[in-house]
């Protein structure tokens, strides 16, 4: 279980609602470490705002506010179970891990995107591409590879001086290794 100085909560400073009123509140839960989360309950502050009479306080008619605190707690049900038998015949609900969360640590975030892609290709085609790869996550990336069924159909570090994408000295080494890919020390 996290504790309570392991998780920020977003609070909302005020939500008025008119009488039969209904609004949306979207609330925010930040881990501040990693492991595991389960949200339990909401916890609110429940308040009237009602103005004062001046003849029994004896004041102006100004406005106090009154709360009552309150929780709720958040217990959600799976879908019923009834495949066997034994379900029909009571009530069983199969676990709901919804408000149960992995808090991972930060990783890389990888974005690639194409350079000249065309719109249109021929069948058999052959096409040189640029891709651009980009991290945009806050922590290095190390290791990359790229994996394919059809190792005929890559090339990277293409050799200006070939006139053919299969003589790449890099490909060749991909494909003894087994496998097309590049290696990079970060990104």
């Amino acid at each position: 279980p996290f504790p309570r100085e392991a998780v920020t909560t977003e609070q909302l400073a005020e939500l008025s609602l008119l009488p039969g009123e209904r609004k949306c509140a979207e609330l925010a839960l930040i881990p501040k470490q990693v492991g595991q989360l389960r949200v339990t309950g909401l916890a609110f502050t429940l308040c009237c705002q009602a103005p004062l009479e001046a003849s029994t306080y004896g004041g102006s008619g100004s406005s106090s506010s009154q709360g009552v605190r309150g929780k709720v707690p958040l217990e959600v049900t799976g879908p019923r179970l009834n495949r066997r038998r034994e379900d029909w015949q009571s009530v069983v609900y199969a676990p709901d891990r919804r408000l149960e969360l992995q808090v991972a640590p930060p990783m890389p975030s990888l974005q690639l995107s194409f350079i000249g892609f065309p719109a249109y290709l021929l069948a058999g085609q052959v096409r040189r591409l640029s891709m651009k790869v980009t991290n945009c996550g806050q922590v290095p990336l190390t290791g990359l590879r790229l994996a394919s069924k059809q190792l005929a159909n890559f090339t990277f570090g293409f050799d200006e001086f070939s006139d053919n994408l299969l003589d790449s000295a890099v490909f060749q080494e991909c494909q003894q290794a087994g496998s097309a890919g590049v290696a990079s020390d970060s990104i």
